[in-house]
């Protein structure tokens, strides 16, 4: 009985500070009003009203976002607006997200001059390493590498080598790849346009917000 009553009230102490950070976090982000959406009861915790809805559709992107930058390697900046441009050509971020990990990987293994995406790599006239013999940043590699499939002539050929440096996936990028080097760049400064473009810290603090409330929510049961 003691026991359960000591569980109790650390559970209870535990759900008072989580919650207090999770109301200090919407006060920093939405302002004094910004507790207000935080609804807690006996059902456990949720973000009320449509603001509640975008906080929470928000923290999930930028969690999203963030898992992305680290499986990548990309910046947060730069994973925020190649999701746009992709969006524009009916590409989700899994998609995308499967084919930038594949590129990378190829990239590595034709660096070490391994892997049949090296004979790809060469075919297409893209150089994975750089004037020091370094492996050239992902996001120079995308955008060179869509520029060259943009010049292929035969659709065959256009597929295969997709496949060969983005996995099975790459023919579903075709679409976005095919805007080329100069198309996608366009469509990132339009997401920065947009206020899109979104930064490491904010994803960071997504992050840390979801873990908050998911902690909140393990407590409040």
């Amino acid at each position: 009985m003691a026991d359960d009553i000591t569980l109790r009230i650390g559970a209870r102490d535990n759900a008072s500070e989580i919650l207090n950070t999770l109301r200090g976090k919407l006060t920093e982000t939405l302002g004094p009003n910004g507790p207000a959406i935080l609804a807690v009861g006996a059902g456990g915790v949720a973000l009320v009203g449509a603001l509640g809805a975008m906080v929470t559709k928000a923290a999930e992107l930028g969690e999203q976002l963030r898992d992305v930058s680290l499986k990548t390697g990309l910046t947060v900046e730069s994973v925020s607006t190649l999701k746009f441009a992709a969006e524009q050509s009916n590409i989700n971020i899994e998609t995308l997200q499967n084919g930038l990990f594949r590129l990378a990987r190829n990239a590595k293994e034709a660096g070490d001059n391994s892997g049949p995406a090296a004979e790809a790599f060469k075919s297409l006239g893209v150089e994975v390493k750089d004037s020091e013999g370094k492996t050239r940043p992902l996001e120079q590699l995308l955008l060179d590498t869509a520029d060259a499939l943009k010049a292929v002539k035969s659709d065959t050929d256009r597929l295969a080598q997709a496949q060969a440096l983005f996995g099975r996936g790459g023919g579903q990028l075709l679409p976005f790849l095919l805007e080329g080097k100069e198309g996608l760049q366009g469509l990132q400064e339009r997401a920065r346009d947009l206020g899109l473009e979104l930064s490491g810290a904010s994803t960071d603090a997504a992050d840390q917000y979801g873990d908050a409330l998911e902690e909140l929510e393990a407590v409040a049961d």
